[in-house]
């Protein structure tokens, strides 16, 4: 025969586990649902940290297909600055895309400036246009 506390031992277990398994449950009813509300009509942006990274993200659609036309005229490996002389575009933003896109170069910055280096650079120009050049020497 069991005793008092050894009963009410397994009673708080038994309800501690009812606790575990309908959180669990609900926590599985809630990303099933977003899956299937992500699976059927694209991105649901519920949450503000979801509005404000797609918001972020898909700045400017142009700019990756500018740098991976870019890239075809770089040489792999080559280090490269990209220069973001469009005011409507956002260097850190520019650079996180290039470093992206630009996988086989050596991305060293991106930033309003034109470098004094030698270094070959990448300039984004207002109108959603791109000129490459190439170091010196």
């Amino acid at each position: 025969m069991l005793g008092a506390g050894t009963e009410d031992h397994l009673i708080r277990e038994r309800r501690l586990r009812g606790i575990a398994a309908a959180l669990l449950a609900g926590a599985a009813l809630v990303a099933s649902a977003r899956a299937l509300r992500l699976a059927r009509a694209g991105p649901a942006l519920d949450a503000h940290g979801e509005r404000a990274w797609f918001a972020w993200a898909l700045q400017s659609p142009a700019v990756p297909p500018l740098l991976s036309r870019a890239a075809g005229e770089l040489r792999p490996g080559e280090a490269v600055w990209i220069a973001v002389l469009d005011p409507s575009l956002d260097p850190g933003w520019v650079r996180v895309m290039a470093l992206y896109t630009l996988s086989g170069q050596c991305v060293v910055g991106a930033g309003r400036g034109v470098p004094s280096s030698g270094i070959s650079r990448v300039e984004l120009l207002p109108g959603a246009r791109l000129r490459v050049v190439r170091r010196v020497g």
